[in-house]
């Protein structure tokens, strides 16, 4: 009798009827047995023959499945289009034959003040059955730094409902990174062009116009230098 074989089978030493032991047979943990049976007569001397009893253990759904990876941080620019895969989520089911669907079940977006931005649940989706989230709408960094990113997967095929669903879900956040879509705008909005008087024989340095403009964009993408444009004479 294999390893660990005596502890999972007995049997009835007058009926030969091979029992299952004081012990939960698991396909995952071991999907076969082999036993040998003995039999011995009451002779003098005793005889004996041997059987071999090969045990096969049929697969009951009943695993749940799992995450490889629960927790997953990734960066995605936001000119990324709609449609385009950012990242795929994988799980497994140690049962014979599962059948793994994927389902978000909520996207919260925050800003640069880690605050909740509303309106913004449909900007990813997932494929059903490979996991793969995707950009569904069009992401503006202006308004959203990071999204948080909930999904569970589910086996269809699970004869237990209570173990059909992942436990952890995997949890995607999402940086938004910053791309240099926005042209600095002047104040106020609307407004290129200003006039201002000045009298002749101003001292150099005087200030003749304080302009102010504006770029809602990132880090150096959103920072604004200004410098004079020398425009043709015909042109002043």
């Amino acid at each position: 009798m294999e390893s660990g074989a005596q502890d999972r089978f007995v049997v009835d030493p007058v009926s030969g009827a091979v029992l299952v032991g004081n012990t939960t047979l698991d396909r995952e943990e071991r999907g076969s047995y082999r036993l040998v049976v003995m039999a011995t007569d009451r002779g003098t001397p005793p005889l004996s023959g041997t059987a071999t009893l090969t045990v096969i253990l049929d697969d009951v759904n009943d695993s749940r499945p799992r995450f490889t990876q629960p927790f997953t941080i990734i960066n995605v620019n936001e000119s990324t289009p709609p449609g385009v895969v950012v990242a795929t989520l994988t799980a497994e089911d140690p049962d014979l034959h599962p059948r793994l669907e994927y389902y978000i079940i909520s996207v919260e977006a925050k800003d640069d003040g880690n605050k909740p931005v509303d309106g913004l649940q449909e900007s990813f989706g997932i494929d059903l059955h490979t996991g793969a989230v995707f950009v569904r709408n069009p992401l503006n960094r202006e308004l959203v730094a990071t999204f948080e990113i909930i999904v569970s997967v589910h086996d269809n095929a699970s004869e237990v409902i209570d173990k059909s669903g992942s436990v952890p879900n995997a949890k995607l956040t999402i940086n938004v990174l910053d791309v240099n879509d926005n042209a600095p705008r002047f104040r106020p909005f609307g407004v290129s062009n200003f006039t201002e008087k000045i009298l002749e024989g101003a001292q150099p340095g005087t200030t003749l116009l304080s302009v102010s403009a504006v770029d809602p964009d990132k880090g150096p993408n959103g920072q604004v230098i200004y410098q004079l444009l020398h425009l043709p004479r015909g042109e002043y």
